[in-house]
């Protein structure tokens, strides 16, 4: 088996579009079926859906799902985020067992972590 689509579910799709497009840059690829789905462009797809409301996670002590995206800087990424208002979980890089990273939460409380992975 091996993973095929990574599905979002988002309770404002315009915030998401411009969340994920706009501040994080990944272009939007099918608009076919909007505003119930859209797919954002990766190497595994990330598919938006339409839910009813917002989730409201605890980072480190609720269960979720984050997507994961690799960054060259921690550093220049958080600056970069903060600069475009993203809500931040961490104001400055924290390590992770394979390097530095970052986390924030999209307009529907989903977390993206942002991982500089050593080398």
């Amino acid at each position: 088996m091996q993973v095929s689509v990574i599905s979002v579910g988002v309770h404002d799709m315009d915030q998401a579009l411009s969340f994920y497009s706009e501040k994080l840059g990944i272009e939007v690829g099918s608009k076919k079926y909007y505003p119930e789905i859209v797919e954002l462009k990766s190497s595994v797809p990330i598919i938006l859906f339409a839910v009813d409301r917002k989730t409201e996670i605890e980072y480190e002590k609720d269960s979720y799902v984050a997507v994961g995206l690799n960054v060259e800087s921690a550093n220049d990424t958080i600056k970069d985020l903060k600069a475009k208002g993203v809500d931040l979980i961490f104001e400055e890089p924290v390590p992770f067992p394979l390097g530095m990273m970052t986390a924030a939460k999209d307009p529907s409380g989903n977390v993206v972590e942002f991982l500089e992975f050593n080398n």
